[in-house]
């Protein structure tokens, strides 16, 4: 193998390596919390569910902390 192969595949397995982890929480965020901790672990969250997403956008204003972001970005 080429050195230019040699890096190319190092980045891809770092690149995977990251992926992993990112890919397992965003299916991890539509389980429910049960099937979140049930032994053995399953990759497809079965039943599949936003109630997650649905109490973020409900319980939490994220308008007023994304208003608040802007505003401390234009002022800074």
């Amino acid at each position: 193998m080429t050195k230019t192969k040699i890096i190319a595949f190092i980045g891809l397995l770092l690149a995977f390596l990251w992926l992993v982890p990112f890919i397992w929480m965003v299916i991890t965020s539509f389980k429910t919390p049960p099937d979140i901790t049930a032994h053995p672990l399953s990759i497809v969250p079965k039943p599949f569910t936003w109630q997650h997403y649905n109490r973020v956008f409900e319980e939490i204003s994220l308008w007023l902390y994304y208003m608040n972001s802007g505003f401390v970005t234009l002022v800074v």
